[in-house]
């Protein structure tokens, strides 16, 4: 049998694949994964929206000028 996973392991990983996971996670940990994530897509969000503001504004100037 640990001759078998060796192998698995090894053909997982020249695969790319990720190795599996132990544990399953709580719902409480993946609550608070999703809140984490749709915090920082909000950020992400937000940022884009400023470097396109940022953009625009610049590309206004320049046009006038």
């Amino acid at each position: 049998m640990t001759l078998l996973n060796s192998k698995l392991k090894n053909s997982l990983a020249i695969a790319g694949a990720s190795p599996p996971l132990r544990f399953a996670p709580t719902p409480k940990q993946l609550s608070t994964v999703n809140c984490q994530l749709s915090t920082v897509n909000c950020q992400l969000s937000t940022v884009n929206c400023q470097l396109l503001a940022c953009n625009s504004s610049k590309r206004a100037k320049t046009s006038f000028e």
